[in-house]
This record gives C-alpha cells, structure tokens and sequence, in this order.
C-alpha cells in the first residue's frame, strides 16, 4: 500500500485459503453452470455447451494470467482503473483510467443485480413444479430482489469480521452441496450415451446455421465463469497480497472451470429428452431435468433451492469505490449506495429472465471491457519496456498471452450483444448493446463537466519501490 500512496483502511483478515474459498463462493461456477443452460441447451446444445465452456474456459485462462501479473504488480482494492492508471501512456492514464473505473463500477453492480434476478427465476421454476398456474407478480418479484440485497448489505455491514470464517463454513457447504448433486444425478439418472452428449447439437429457435446457434449459446459460459477481477478487488483484505493474489486468481480460476465441467458433464450425461424439457419449462429448463433425473419433485426443489441460494451468494458486494470506510473497517457507503442501486433496478419491474439476460448481459460486457482495456495497457506497456517488478510476472510468455486474451475478451464482448433467439421480439431482444452505449456515455460526460478537475488518478500517488524500501528499514 505504500507503494501505490495508499493508507492501509482495511483489515487484512483473509488468508491465501481463505482467499480461494472466496473465490469459489463468489463464482458460484457449478451452480451458474446449470442454470444457464436455459440458453445454451436451445442455442447449441449439449455438444455446443461442451464446446462452448471449453473455449470460454481457456480463453478467461489467458485473461486471468494477464489479470494476476497486473494484481501483483498493484494489489489493490481499485483493480482495473488502477492498473490502467499506471500502465497506460501518460497522455491518457486520467481519462482512461476514469472510464474504466465506471466501467468496473457498472459491472459489479450488475452482476448482483442480475445474480437476484436469476435467484427469482428459479424460485418461480419451482413454484411451477407444484403450482403449474401460479405466477409471480412483478411487485412479488421485486419484493423478493429487494429481500435478498437487503440480506447481503446486512451481511456486509455486521459481519464483516466474521466473513473469512464464513467463507470457510460456506466453502464446506458448496463442496458437499457438489457431491451430493453429483451422487444423486449419477445414482438416480438414465444415462445417455457419450455420442447424445458431443455429437448432438440443438437449434431449438432455428437459427439458420448450427453454428449460429452454437455462438449464441457463448453467453451462458461467460456467464458462469466470468469471474477473476472479484478477487483482485480483495488486494486490500489478503495477507502479503503481492505474492499471493495472482495465486489466488488463478488456483480459484481452475477449481472453479473444473468443478464447473464436472458438473456439466455430469448433467449432460444424466439429461433425457432435452427438447421436451425445454418445452415443460423454457425459462429453467434444468428443473425439468432434474426431476426427471431425481424422479421426485421435492428432490428437485431441495436442489433449486440451494442454486437459487448460491446464485444469489455470489453477488455480495465487496466494492470499495467510494472513500469512507469505518472504524472497524466496514465500506458502509458503498454497500448502502450498492444497496439502493439494486432496489431502484428491482422497482423497475420486467420478467426476472429478461432482467437476468439484459442486466447479465450489461455485467458481462462491462466487465469484459474492463478486461481488454487492462490488458491493451499493460501489453502496450510492456514493448515500450520492461514493467514494475512484481513477484509474478509472466515473462516471456507475456506477449502471447496477453494476445491471446485481448482477442478472446473482444470476441466475446462483440457476441454479448447478440440475441439469444434468430428475429428477436421487442421482449427477446438483447438490449444490453443500447444501456451499454447509453450507460457508457455517462462517464465521458461527468469527466467532461467536472470530474477532471478532482479526479486524481492513482499513477500520481505511486512511489518508487526503493524509496518505500528505505523508509520501511528507518522506521
């Protein structure tokens, strides 16, 4: 921290352990993983969802490697903006490294926003298993949003130095969650051929090429395992960050790819009659799945249940944006801002799955932009000459993996803003391409007006390691 002029706010209570048991918990892969086959199952199928999470996994494999050489560079709270703050050519480290920040901004709350959301879905698909008839109003349903983001501020706020034990209790949780999703499924399943698995692509909404369809199922792998900046932003609260959070993001990045295709795999294998499921239940289709898998609707709500628990546990807001933080170290004014930013989304009623695809496609975009122009600077940086010492750095190996992850992030921001079905209605429309753009002239405006007279970008509080250095030995 006193590299980068920065006073240490808050507490150092996570441990590397703790630390990947966060980045678990917060990913909620397994579990996201089988609720976004609402889009890939239609749109590719079980072959297409195979490929699809292998080429999202591989490509956010190069993004992470980028990410954790820059977090170890800057281990801070502030992340993206910081990084390009610092990396970037001096004529444009203000002003680019402001949009980012927002960029950073909107993501996160996105991503809780849409994280309810999809919690919403699958309580109303659980409903439907007993109650085909009964709909959710939408004052029911933002009543329920508003619920869940109240939970997770209080969470923040009271028990802010309980969480790394919590992680650790809820780590234990998700890991014994995961066997027994994987026993029951294995155990009481029909298995279905490894040809019904990765030869049998679907084109449910008939787009005109299979591979179309394919690439429209891509959001539901980003959505799963998009997830490596969440740890950076805990820099602040890790012991000997500088070592350890690169670590962390890539361990927690692997864990999560792999326990997400353990279960996927599982699930494919497991799945019957995939047509007819999508048409019993096309907003959850995986519900209908597991029931019939389980043979029993109430072992089909017990584990709905638990991914509408852990889809919304993986939207805790751990932002620390805004300056205040109090005396026992609590960001208390950016979780009640965070707070009421989801309240207003959720008075602004509209079906929890087009909430869930416009506000996750706005998450995803947002922070896939934050990604690639991060990962521009520092590859920039680094053909004009050597970067900051770190203790993890990819060497010589830096070049093509920042290559390799600047061209995936483009690629998938480009196909974010595709629709998910060929001839979108007014209702099927990705409309996350117009709140992007409208969204992202926000920033330019405020730094055009007036935030380019106060902003003070980190670059100009970072010191020379030698001189922190000698400080440190005369204390």
């Amino acid at each position: 921290m006193a590299r980068v002029g920065r006073k240490q706010e808050l507490k150092r209570q996570f441990s590397p352990l703790a630390m990947i048991g966060f980045s678990m918990v917060m990913a909620v892969t397994w579990q996201a993983t089988l609720f976004v086959t609402t889009f890939s199952l239609p749109n590719g199928g079980p072959a297409g969802a195979v490929i699809m999470y292998l080429f999202t996994a591989v490509g956010l494999t190069f993004t992470s490697l980028s990410l954790a050489e820059m977090a170890s560079i800057a281990p801070t709270a502030g992340g993206q903006y910081h990084w390009v703050s610092e990396l970037a050519p001096p004529s444009i480290q203000k002003q680019l490294s402001f949009i980012i920040g927002w960029a950073a901004n909107y993501a996160w709350q996105s991503f809780l926003s849409s994280a309810t959301h999809g919690a919403v879905s699958i309580i109303q698909g659980l409903i439907t298993l007993y109650h085909p008839e009964f709909l959710l109003t939408p004052w029911q349903q933002a009543l329920v949003v508003i619920l869940l983001v109240t939970i997770m501020a209080a969470v923040n706020v009271g028990l802010l130095d309980r969480l790394p034990d919590l992680e650790f209790i809820v780590l234990g949780v998700n890991t014994l969650a995961f066997i027994a999703f994987e026993v029951t499924m294995l155990v009481m399943g029909p298995r279905v051929s490894a040809a019904q698995v990765f030869q049998n692509f679907e084109n449910f909404y008939n787009w005109p090429t299979m591979g179309g369809a394919v690439l429209a199922g891509l959001f539901a792998a980003i959505s799963s395992l998009t997830y490596a900046d969440s740890v950076a932003h805990m820099g602040e609260e890790l012991e000997n960050a500088a070592v350890w959070l690169p670590r962390t993001i890539i361990l927690g990045g692997l864990l999560n790819y792999l326990f997400g295709f353990i279960m996927l795999l599982t699930f494919l294998f497991r799945a019957e009659n995939i047509p007819q499921a999508l048409q019993a239940n096309p907003t959850t289709p995986f519900l209908a799945i597991l029931e019939n898998i389980t043979g029993s609707k109430t072992a089909d709500c017990i584990m709905g249940v638990y991914i509408a628990a852990f889809s919304r546990d993986g939207g805790v807001p751990f932002s620390t944006q805004l300056r205040k933080v109090t005396a026992s170290g609590v960001p208390f004014n950016a979780i009640v801002v965070t707070w009421a930013f989801n309240v207003i989304l959720a008075l602004i009623v509209i079906s929890p799955t087009i909430a869930f695809r416009i506000i996750g496609g706005l998450a995803e975009t947002m922070v896939l932009s934050s990604y690639m122009m991060s990962i521009c600077t520092v590859f920039c940086r680094r053909l004009k000459g050597p970067l900051p010492k770190a203790p993890f750095s990819l060497g010589l190996w830096g070049i093509p993996i920042n290559i390799c992850a600047v061209l995936f992030t483009l690629f998938s921001l480009i196909m974010a803003f595709f629709p998910t079905v060929p001839n979108p209605t007014l209702v099927s429309m990705n409309w996350s391409s117009v709140v992007y753009v409208g969204l992202a002239i926000l920033p330019f405006v405020l730094y055009a007006a007036h935030q380019r007279h106060v902003y003070i970008p980190p670059v100009e509080l970072v010191r020379d390691p030698d001189e922190v250095n000698i400080e440190s030995e005369r204390k």
